[in-house]
């Protein structure tokens, strides 16, 4: 992208990029926010965004992790994080998808929610401790075996191999069978064929 130029846009300094397909984009602070085929399109994004960073709202809400209240003012300019204060502190950055109650949630549901999370932590702790002791990965245990297998299978091979054989034993001569009487052949015109009537 090329620099073009710069505007200000709703009190904001910001530059003016090109890329080589014509598309126009709006940079603060290097950080695009807005583009657009023509000038007056990413312009209008851009003072989107920039109306948008500006606003301040207040959306009150209930932290998952301590139960406290807290009040969400607006989104960080640059990084888009969610600006906060929690419990009357000074303003802080919560993660883009940080999740909490609604403001209106009765506090026996927030009590619960907290005691079922606390019980969660402990089952699972068991849970892990289980699986520490007692799973397997199948596949390797599989792999393992079939390893095993193979070595104790070329090892009784090799002792076979290496092993001297012993030599077959030959009959006693009392117990051979004399060799067995060629037949005759009959001689031509030995053989009588019968008709039938």
């Amino acid at each position: 992208m090329i620099k073009v130029g710069g505007r200000n846009i709703n009190g904001v300094d910001t530059e003016i990029h090109v890329d080589v397909q014509g598309t126009f984009y709006i940079v603060v602070d290097g950080k695009q926010i807005g583009n657009g085929t023509t000038l007056e399109n990413a312009v209008g994004v851009a003072r989107n965004a920039i109306n948008r960073d500006k606003t301040v709202v207040a959306v009150a809400f209930i932290t998952k992790t301590g139960g406290e209240r807290g009040v969400a003012t607006g989104f960080h300019s640059r990084n888009k994080t969610i600006m906060a204060r929690i419990a009357g502190g000074p303003s802080e950055q919560l993660e883009y998808s940080y999740q909490a109650f609604k403001p209106l949630i009765p506090e026996a549901k927030v009590t619960r929610w907290f005691e079922i999370k606390d019980r969660l932590e402990v089952l699972r702790a068991e849970q892990r401790r289980i699986e520490d002791d007692y799973g397997i990965t199948l596949r390797a245990e599989v792999q393992d075996a079939i390893s095993k297998a193979q070595a104790e299978g070329q090892a009784t091979q090799q002792e076979e191999e290496a092993a001297p054989k012993p030599k077959p034993k030959a009959k006693p001569l009392a117990t051979r069978k004399p060799p067995a009487k060629p037949r005759e052949m009959p001689r031509p015109g030995s053989i009588r064929l019968r008709r039938k009537s």
